[in-house]
């Protein structure tokens, strides 16, 4: 992974959904001072504690914590990845290799945490010398649930780990229906399944996030009624209630994907075309060209006959004032490094070298023409062994879609440092889709759709 240094962590997407204290989850924080949280944490975790603890500065929650200390990856250090088995008995490895000790920087350590899609987590420890600190003198060990109420902690500052060894927490057998939540959500309209929503229940605070097939399941509740709130990726809530009795129960959440101009995004499976007629003389880290359009494109109301295309992912209507590499929330006012009026399929610091390419192709016959812009196999700026591609595909009937392709499961290939939307020509209306959330996937896409 692109992580190191002292108190850092990034966002890491799950190859499976895993069931971590009754709530799934489909990525994971790793930071580079042994902990694995599944709670977006507000900073790294560097002030190690007894568990549970509630959330507080330097502290993470609903976290694994293998080997959890003030460290530091250096340049003789690590923080690395690994798939193993095939489904359904696939594993996912998070190894912290030959990290050190910011107290002692001649202490080093390497540990690891192995999710397994039973939902077991093991940790291990490797190259453990006989110093006290090395084998957990100043260390907390465990997992802890989201709300951080509640911990199954091995060990606190207590010299008892060893190298070969290891600790293998194993989840309670599937609860009765009794104690579930289930359910699904999808988009208005469309009824399209929509992926990474977050579900919240209150009381309790316990939460979820959606499969790629919109569903949802929360276990180990009490009986008693819950006010359940969904939110899409792109921030659209919807609610409702339900009441957990003897057989559990399931509530289907619906929510419209709209900005205040009309537009509405329609997500789902797309098929991905390529655009292998022109070439552009695009490349480099932040260049853009105009092009010219070959049909109008009306869009947030105005008819344009020219975009100017991004390296970092983004087609403005707008001339920009320079390239558009500093991605952000959208709607934003414009500023420097950024865009306005604009589509952004994928807007990321990105690079287009001499392995990477845009492309443009026409499709169809009048009125019924589609234009292509692909960014194929294009590099981020962060992460240079990391590509991919992505596409926008303008109809002649006002349809804008985004599509994407050759995404691994990477942080940054499904969109964990990538705005998606459309944003109008003042930087004041905008349909966000997902902001820094790794919910990109291969064969699908969003299809904004104009109003009437």
């Amino acid at each position: 992974l692109p992580l190191s240094g002292d108190d850092n962590y990034q966002q890491v997407a799950l190859p499976f959904p895993v069931t971590f204290y009754g709530q799934q989850y489909t990525s994971a924080w790793a930071d580079t001072n042994g902990v694995l949280s599944f709670v977006q944490p507000g900073g790294s975790a560097w002030s190690h504690s007894a568990i549970p603890s509630v959330g507080a500065g330097g502290k993470a929650n609903g976290a694994v914590y293998p080997m959890w200390s003030d460290l530091n990856v250096d340049a003789s250090a690590s923080v690395r990845t690994a798939v193993t088995g095939t489904a359904p008995n696939r594993q996912f490895i998070v190894e912290w290799r030959n990290v050190r000790f910011f107290d002692n920087a001649s202490a080093r350590v390497s540990f690891e945490t192995v999710l397994s899609e039973n939902n077991d987590i093991a940790v291990a420890w490797k190259n453990l010398d006989a110093l006290a600190v090395e084998q957990g003198a100043d260390s907390t060990v465990g997992i802890e649930n989201a709300a951080g109420t509640v911990a199954l902690q091995y060990s606190l500052n207590q010299p008892n780990l060893r190298s070969g060894n290891g600790v293998l927490f194993r989840p309670p057998s599937a609860p009765s229906p009794a104690n579930s939540l289930t359910g699904k959500v999808t988009v208005t309209g469309s009824g399209a399944n929509l992926t990474g929503a977050r579900i919240a229940l209150a009381p309790g605070g316990a939460t979820a996030t959606t499969a790629a097939d919109g569903t949802y399941r929360i276990d180990g509740l009490r009986a008693g009624t819950y006010t359940v709130a969904a939110t899409a990726p792109s921030g659209q809530t919807a609610g409702g209630s339900a009441t957990i009795g003897a057989s559990g129960a399931t509530l289907n959440l619906s929510i419209a994907l709209t900005d205040s101009f009309g537009y509405t995004a329609t997500p789902g499976a797309r098929t991905f075309v390529r655009a292998d007629q022109t070439v552009l003389p695009l490349t480099g880290d932040d260049n853009y060209r105009q092009v010219t359009l070959p049909f109008p494109v009306k869009f947030y109301g105005t008819t344009y006959t020219s975009v100017w295309v991004d390296t970092n992912g983004v087609a403005s209507f707008v001339q920009p004032s320079g390239s558009s590499w500093n991605h952000t929330a959208i709607p934003s006012a414009a500023a420097s490094g950024k865009a306005n009026g604009a589509v952004y399929p994928f807007w990321a610091d990105l690079n287009v070298d001499a392995s990477a390419s845009v492309r443009t192709a026409v499709i169809g016959t009048a009125p019924n023409r589609q234009f292509v812009i692909e960014w194929r196999n294009v590099q981020f700026f962060e992460s240079a062994r990391t590509r991919a591609s992505f596409e926008i595909v303008f109809s002649e009937n006002g349809d804008i879609a985004v599509a994407w392709a050759d995404i691994d499961g990477t942080t940054f290939e499904p969109g964990g440092a990538a705005t998606v939307g459309i944003e109008n020509q003042a930087g004041t209306v905008a349909l966000q889709y997902s902001l820094n959330q790794p919910v990109l996937r291969n064969g699908n896409g969003v299809l904004f759709h104009p109003p009437a």
